[in-house]
């Protein structure tokens, strides 16, 4: 294959490494749909190469990073489970102890909250060990967010602040506006003003960044805490807007659940006239 030896060269694939980059983009800016076919192209195309590192590269990077950006649970999972034996063989330590994390977010998605704890801690372990500290902030904040699953807010806001102290240490905002997502979340019932600040700043966040997908994911938020303090019009006003602006992705968890929402509060409306 023309370009083959370049996984070699520098380490891994660069058409796999861009189509995983690609997909990231291509969900942000509202394609998820997009960055799917993306994703099974550089996992193709990783399969013909045959090269450890792009086999981790894209697995993690790609399919699990992606994934998990877009809340789609089971095929995080799906990709774990194949993947960390893999990984194992292949004695790729840093892609193994990624998708321990991801593996263990996917888990608490399913219910299981303690096995769940136990794979994202020791990924994050593991990637302390060999020196890696990338994406540390996405890390606590899917700990943080395993933890609310599973109805624990104290351990969840432990988690919270790691979270945001990486974030502070490393100015990497890529995954600011979920952290930010996730305190609205956790507060919105025992600190509705904290929460609102949380979901704001994280629709700041998404708009400076033209992530389209993290402008929903804030505003279906903020429009939930809305509906509940009894204001379906300023939160059909807020969230209808920006639900209006996909074309595609409409079977993702993001979308499915702004759509739901959205009907809830179309019926509150007919209901007050």
């Amino acid at each position: 294959m023309l370009h083959r030896d370049l996984a070699f060269r520098y380490g891994h694939d660069a058409r796999v490494s861009g189509l995983a980059y690609r997909s990231w983009s291509l969900w942000h800016l509202g394609f998820a749909d997009q960055a799917i076919q993306s994703l099974d192209i550089a996992t193709a195309w990783a399969r013909k190469v045959d090269h450890g590192n792009t086999t981790g590269f894209a697995l993690v990077w790609g399919v699990m990073v992606a994934n998990a950006m877009m809340r789609r649970a089971p095929e995080v999972l799906t990709t774990a489970r194949l993947a960390l034996p893999t990984l194992a063989e292949l004695a790729q330590p840093m892609w193994y102890s990624f998708a321990r994390v991801f593996y263990g977010w996917g888990l608490a998605h399913e219910g299981d909250f303690t096995g769940a704890l136990s794979e994202i801690d020791s990924g994050i372990a593991g990637l302390k060990a060999i020196g890696t500290r990338r994406w540390f902030t996405l890390f606590y904040d899917l700990k943080a967010e395993a933890h609310a699953l599973a109805g624990r807010g104290d351990e969840a806001g432990a988690s919270i602040a790691e979270a945001s102290k990486h974030l502070d240490e490393t100015g990497d905002l890529a995954c600011a506006a979920d952290l930010h997502c996730v305190v609205g979340h956790l507060r919105s019932k025992l600190d509705p003003d904290t929460a609102r600040a949380a979901y704001e700043r994280a629709l700041e966040i998404a708009r400076a960044q033209e992530s389209v997908a993290m402008e929903l994911r804030a505003a279906t938020g903020l429009a939930r805490l809305w509906r509940g303090q009894g204001r379906t019009k300023d939160a059909h006003k807020l969230l209808a807007p920006v639900y209006g602006r996909f074309t595609e992705g409409f079977g993702t968890p993001d979308l499915m659940e702004a759509k739901v929402l959205l009907g809830e509060l179309d019926q509150s409306a007919l209901i007050d006239r």
